[in-house]
């Protein structure tokens, strides 16, 4: 759309997708720091829990919008609609029944946010002055492990959203 709003849409667009190639760029590096060769645990730590920020802050933004409609489609259900609408876009409003629309992929995000999560809460726990004893290890272990549960179920969702479904952009 050339109108105002279609052009801020694709801005926020671009934005979203930028802070997300941000948050998956440092999770390459942070994973790269573990290397033999190059070895920096603390430093790849700051990495991940940078990604892991990136990551959970695009989600959220990406679920927020995607929960937005016009106020004339949303589905009037009892105290599900939020009036969140701003003066940018006042025929906008938010409703947690906008998701049912494409449900698959609400989850897709929804799962990133908390594989992200158990990322950034799990790195604290492996710096060296924090990871004393193996109660500590085996926690952040399990933290990180049920983050990358996350995000498996999100490649599920993924698979199944784009293999079963036509909620997506072909």
């Amino acid at each position: 759309k050339s109108t105002p709003s279609g052009r801020w849409q694709r801005a926020e667009n671009g934005w979203n997708f930028f802070l997300s190639s941000v948050g998956s760029f440092f999770y390459l590096v942070g994973s790269s720091l573990f290397l033999p060769q190059i070895y920096a645990p603390v430093t790849a730590l700051i990495c991940f829990m940078v990604a892991s920020t990136c990551i959970i802050t695009a989600q959220c933004w990406k679920l927020y919008r995607a929960g937005l409609a016009p106020a004339t489609s949303v589905r009037e259900t009892s105290a599900t609609i939020m009036d969140l609408t701003s003066n940018r876009r006042p025929e906008m409003i938010y409703s947690v029944a906008n998701y049912q629309k494409d449900f698959s992929g609400f989850l897709v995000d929804f799962f990133v946010i908390f594989g992200a999560l158990g990322y950034l809460l799990g790195s604290p726990m492996f710096f060296p002055s924090t990871d004393v004893n193996n109660t500590i290890n085996d926690t952040a272990a399990t933290i990180f492990t049920l983050g990358g549960f996350f995000y498996i179920c999100s490649g599920t969702a993924m698979f199944y959203r784009y293999m079963f479904t036509r909620n997506y952009p072909h």
